[in-house]
């Protein structure tokens, strides 16, 4: 085996210090961003910020039959958080609509500030055409281009010209027949997980950590997603992979204890692979967690009720998780097999990655896949 003299070792390491460090802001980036944070994390001891806002990245997350969800962020303009996002500016906000562009004369609020909003629009009829603006303070909340034309925000009469809208959207007709089942996806719990704001492994100027004492955030919002799916009602909850951090044991044991709060695991729920659930060194952790698969995969199809549910492993390769999905020639072969087998069943398939996105202006390729 060759080995590098002692000067080349030093080089080396040498060159991965810098290029970790290339990772990291520049200073006069981080002086810079400090002197712009530090008036508003002084601010921020208070509930609501009072000097100026920007609202952005408007969505229409969720729309049904009789309710929708509007989310957007107001920031500090001028701000930069490290990341190239402003600093949270917490503030009240609202969603005003109706059933015209012209009259939006319905409101819907907030319960106090935040800096990420999220307004739900209930009450709504099938199959109405509804217009809608997000406002904080008197700014209506604008959203990319991109977003726009993926219609992530509905639509707009007035072209792309307007980005903060007026927005419109229309309902969906319920589907003909009686209820037969409620069914609700969560993803990326992230387990195990410490540190949000971690870009390759490096923190930069801003990241999020639990306060000490508290249980650590992942779980709170593991047991926040069981709780909201029950509050609303669902027969079925299908976790579509990053249940944990890494794939160590001890987070896919508590992702299995949070989710086991819903029920039992191959009949109430179900869950999927993602990248950040790899197996490595202890091996195929996921799958001990979660048995489902045949043999030792980690896909599966069951019958609930006459709806086949298949689970995907879109990460059926060996990687480091930063890398895209895979899937194995075995996998896919079974798939086939499984949709041919029933042409006429009713089917919902689901896995971590998107295998397609239809309509989009970056659309998923062979080669992004």
């Amino acid at each position: 085996m060759r080995c590098c003299p002692p000067a080349a070792q030093a080089a080396r390491v040498a060159l991965a210090a810098l290029a970790a460090l290339a990772a990291l802001p520049a200073p006069h980036h981080v002086a810079r961003s400090a002197a712009r944070l530090a008036p508003v994390v002084l601010h921020g001891l208070r509930t609501r910020h009072c000097g100026p806002v920007a609202a952005v990245q408007l969505e229409l997350v969720t729309l049904a039959e009789d309710h929708a969800v509007v989310t957007w962020f107001t920031g500090v303009p001028g701000t930069d958080d490290g990341l190239g996002q402003m600093v949270p500016a917490p503030t009240d906000g609202e969603v005003v609509y109706g059933t015209h562009p012209a009259r939006l004369n319905r409101v819907a609020g907030e319960p106090g500030p935040t800096a990420h909003h999220q307004v739900e629009l209930t009450g709504l009829e099938p199959g109405q055409t509804y217009s809608y603006q997000a406002r904080s303070r008197g700014v209506a909340a604008a959203t990319p281009l991109h977003l726009t034309g993926g219609n992530a925000v509905g639509t707009s009469p007035y072209g792309l010209g307007t980005p903060a809208g007026p927005y419109s959207f229309t309902t969906p007709q319920p589907p003909p027949g009686r209820h037969l089942l409620s069914i609700a996806l969560c993803n990326d719990l992230h387990l195990g997980e410490t540190t949000a704001g971690l870009v390759a492994g490096l923190p930069l100027l801003r990241r999020v950590s639990q306060a000490p004492g508290r249980s650590p955030y992942p779980e709170i919002t593991g047991r926040a997603v069981v709780a909201e799916a029950r509050r609303r009602g669902a027969d079925l909850l299908l976790v579509a992979g990053d249940v944990s951090a890494g794939g160590a044991p001890r987070d896919l044991a508590a992702a299995r204890h949070v989710m086991d709060g819903f029920g039992v695991h191959g009949h109430d729920y179900f869950a999927v692979r993602g990248n950040h659930d790899r197996a490595g060194p202890e091996g195929d952790t996921f799958h001990r967690a979660f048995p489902d698969g045949p043999g030792d995969g980690t896909y599966f199809a069951h019958d609930v009720g006459g709806l086949r549910i298949i689970g995907l492993d879109t990460y059926e390769k060996a990687g480091t998780g930063a890398d895209a999905g895979g899937m194995g020639a075995e996998q896919l072969a079974w798939l086939r097999a499984r949709l041919r087998a029933a042409r006429e069943q009713p089917t919902l398939v689901f896995g971590h990655h998107p295998l397609t996105v239809r309509h989009s202006l970056f659309p998923v390729s062979a080669a992004s896949a």
